[in-house]
């Protein structure tokens, strides 16, 4: 299975792509603008390209077999010019126009990662998430799959284990229980095997929002 990874190099990204070089016959190739690292494990194929400025990646997308949009940002930074128009919509917006562009027979599918539930302060990341989902809608819906975790963790970014731990508990606390309902933390791991299940075809839970 060829698989086209926007955002491979960061958190989510660097899960998804741990768990599916476990099963050898997958091919798999980073789509980020920063250079192939050199710790980079050899049979990962690796794209250098700016999608908002270049088309370095269309020919991977052609091939593949499945393209993720990982790419997105948690807090924006008006200084830096980082908003969740740029880090979210745009990026979204430009490969599902790209794709349109393919004849349905040789598309490859398309699989979104966006969010299940998110606190009245991330409002405006939850609304560009959202209009991503809209843009879906231009693709055929049975080569779309668009998956809704919860906030990650994993021990390689130790801020993410504490914050999760931090929730967890108020997940035991009655009452505030009932507010944190489709907010309990995931691990990273699990929700890249749930991405792989999905991949291969399998349902999985993380492919529906939750309450």
């Amino acid at each position: 299975m060829k698989v086209v990874i926007f955002g491979g190099s960061g958190f989510l990204g660097k899960g998804i792509v741990s768990e599916l070089l476990k099963d050898e016959s997958n091919d798999i190739t980073i789509i980020s603008r920063h250079a192939k690292p050199n710790d980079t494990v050899a049979k990962l194929n690796w794209v250098k390209s700016d999608l908002l400025r270049d088309a370095n990646w269309h020919q991977s997308v052609q091939d593949a077999d499945w393209v993720i949009d990982c790419i997105g940002i948690l807090f924006p930074n008006i200084k830096k010019g980082i908003t969740y128009r740029k880090g979210i919509f745009r990026p979204a917006q430009v490969i599902i126009d790209f794709l349109v562009t393919l004849p349905i027979d040789a598309r490859p599918k398309f699989m979104f990662i966006s969010a299940n539930r998110g606190p009245f302060f991330m409002a405006p990341y939850m609304h560009a998430k959202r209009q991503v989902e809209q843009l879906t809608d231009n693709l055929v819906s049975d080569q779309v799959k668009i998956v809704y975790p919860t906030v990650m963790y994993d021990k390689s970014r130790p801020y993410s284990v504490m914050m999760a731990l931090g929730m967890g508990i108020l997940t035991l606390i009655p009452g505030i229980n009932i507010l944190m309902r489709g907010y309990e933390p995931m691990k990273r791991s699990r929700v890249s095997k749930e991405i792989a299940k999905l991949l291969c075809g399998e349902k999985s839970f993380i492919a529906a929002r939750r309450r």
